[in-house]
């Protein structure tokens, strides 16, 4: 039988129902969430450069996606872009596409 989501003192027409399996789809709902951000991430756990250094073409994608700038510069690898520093033709390939230089 549903539950009110309502006080016995306050029912109103406007009063919905609650049934036992709200409560079970909320949680689903949060630990999907959860586990989401556990697997995924907040973000890469890498810059943009050390993931074309490395080859990790998943981390350069992530930080594309994020909006990264494909020709920052950063003093730790000279001074270079991310397309000076790549280290498969994959990466070089993706970074040109989306504008590196």
């Amino acid at each position: 039988m549903p539950q009110s989501c309502c006080s016995a003192a306050t029912v109103k027409s406007s009063c919905k129902l609650r049934s036992p399996g709200d409560s079970f789809f909320a949680m689903k709902s949060s630990l999907v969430s959860i586990a989401a951000v556990v697997l995924v991430g907040c973000g890469p756990s890498v810059d943009i450069h050390q993931g074309a250094y490395d080859g990790n073409i998943e981390a350069v994608k992530q930080h594309i996606a994020a909006g990264a700038d494909v020709n920052a510069k950063d003093d730790a690898y000279g001074g270079l872009t991310p397309l000076y520093v790549v280290a498969t033709k994959e990466i070089a390939e993706l970074l040109i596409a989306k504008g590196a230089m």
